[in-house]
C-alpha cells in the first residue's frame, strides 16, 4: 500500500480503472450470452494499461520484441478466421482486441528495452501472460477445446495481473529521470 501510495495519483487512477474494467470483463464473461461486453471490458483494461505504460516510463521501440509479436498476432488472425470460428459480427471486434493487447505488450517491451530493470521485465511478464492467457481463451473457445483450459487461462491471467500490478507498483514511475541499474 505504501508503495502505491508513493506513485503518481494520475497512475494510480489509472492502474485502478484497469483493475476496475478488468473485474467487469470477468464478471461478464461469467454470464453466458455477454462475450461482447467481456471483450470491450478487457479491451478498455488494456487501452488503459497501454496509457500506463506510456505515462509511466521512457520507451525504445524494440523490434526484436515488435516483430515476433505482430507475426504471433497475423498467425493468431490467420487461425482464428481459417477455423471459422470468428466469423460475421465477431471479425472486427476480436480483431481490434489483438491489435490492442498486442500494442500493451509491444509497449511493455519497449519499456524493458529502455531501462531493462526487474520493474520492468516483471511488468513484460505480466503483459505476456495477458497475450498467452487471451490466446488460450481464442483458441478454447473459437477453434478447439483444450484440456485443462480453465486452469491455464487463468492461471496465465491472473499471473497477468499479479506482475503488472507488482512491476508497476515497484517502479519508479512517471519520473523524468530512474536509475537504470535499480532492480528494485
Amino acid at each position: 500500500h505504501k508503495r502505491f501510495s508513493a506513485q503518481p495519483r494520475n497512475l494510480r487512477w489509472l492502474v485502478l480503472c484497469a483493475w476496475a474494467a478488468s473485474i467487469a470483463g470477468d464478471a461478464f464473461l461469467a454470464l453466458s450470452g455477454f462475450f461482447i461486453q467481456g471483450l470491450a471490458s478487457f479491451l478498455t483494461a488494456h487501452i488503459l494499461y497501454c496509457i500506463l505504460f506510456v505515462k509511466s516510463g521512457p520507451r525504445v521501440l524494440d523490434a526484436a520484441a515488435a516483430v515476433p509479436l505482430a507475426l504471433f498476432g497475423a498467425l493468431m488472425v490467420t487461425w482464428l478466421i481459417a477455423s471459422g470460428g470468428v466469423a460475421g459480427g465477431l471479425v472486427l471486434p476480436v480483431m481490434l482486441y489483438l491489435v490492442v493487447i498486442l500494442t500493451m505488450a509491444m509497449i511493455a517491451a519497449a519499456r524493458y528495452k529502455a531501462q531493462p530493470t526487474l520493474v520492468n521485465r516483471t511488468v513484460l511478464f505480466g503483459a505476456l501472460f495477458f497475450v498467452a492467457s487471451d490466446s488460450l481463451l481464442a483458441i478454447n473457445k473459437f477453434i478447439q477445446p483444450l484440456p485443462y483450459s480453465r486452469v491455464l487461462v487463468l492461471g496465465t491471467y491472473y499471473s497477468a495481473q499479479e506482475c503488472i500490478l507488482i512491476g508497476w507498483v515497484r517502479g519508479k514511475n512517471g519520473e523524468k529521470s530512474v536509475d537504470e541499474t535499480e532492480v528494485a
